[in-house]
């Protein structure tokens, strides 16, 4: 780690910001891990209540990548513990050109296939299991209790012919998803889609319209919400 590089990442608007949350100690476990992770000592932002068993994986982050330093009212990062676990099958890729995305404090980040995330927000709380593949878009706002879970994880079997174990997970832009909600293996979110609180998705989402229910069924169509970037200038 290079003085220039630490004086680089200063300048930063974003992670000076974190880092007034993170401490000493977070800044600099965070620049180890995405030095580790990404080649770069400014792409993860990690609370230390962050456990970081494996990180043997790539990231691939054009922004940042935050985890556990929010502080939502629905939870706190001195409460609880979360983790980011990379096996070395694992590739974690963000793209929001050089803003943030931030997975609230408490979550689970398990990546053993390809994980990709843009300019977006989840509160707190989440499980993500990554075998296969998930993608989130720019501008979606997953809340709190949140589960995407792109396999099954143990083989079944129907007439004793073998089933598809994993699937991937396609969240498009500017997706809005309510508490305590589960997305299966397979399902694609259209863009600009609300999601209900305490749903389970098994089924593909149209782009526009609000779906809840278990398992999920489209209750309106040619719905819209306000998003925190919708003001933001270009």
């Amino acid at each position: 780690m290079t003085l220039s590089k630490l004086t680089h990442a200063l300048q930063s608007d974003v992670f000076r910001e974190k880092a007034a949350i993170l401490g000493v100690r977070g800044v600099l476990r965070s620049m180890y891990y995405s030095r580790k992770l990404a080649g770069s000592v400014d792409r993860l932002l990690l609370h230390p209540n962050v456990v970081v068993p494996q990180t043997e994986g790539d990231a691939h982050i054009d922004g940042y990548l935050a985890m556990g330093v929010n502080t939502p009212g629905i939870s706190h990062p001195e409460m609880v513990r979360g983790k980011l676990s990379v096996p070395a099958e694992g590739e974690v890729s963000v793209t929001c050109d050089g803003r943030l995305a931030n997975i609230g404090c408490g979550s689970v980040l398990h990546v053993e296939g390809d994980f990709s995330m843009g300019e977006s927000s989840i509160t707190a709380n989440a499980k993500i299991l990554c075998e296969d593949t998930i993608s989130i878009g720019d501008y979606c706002a997953l809340s709190w209790d949140i589960s995407l879970l792109d396999t099954d994880r143990h083989q079944h079997y129907h007439n004793t012919e073998p089933q598809s174990t994993t699937a991937p997970i396609r969240i498009r832009d500017n997706v809005w998803i309510g508490h305590s909600t589960t997305v299966t293996k397979g399902v694609t979110i259209g863009e600009g889609a609300i999601v209900a609180s305490n749903s389970v998705v098994t089924e593909d989402v149209p782009p526009g319209v609000l779906v809840g229910g278990s398992p999920a069924e489209i209750i309106r169509e040619n719905v819209t919400w306000d998003s925190a970037w919708n003001t933001q200038e270009d």
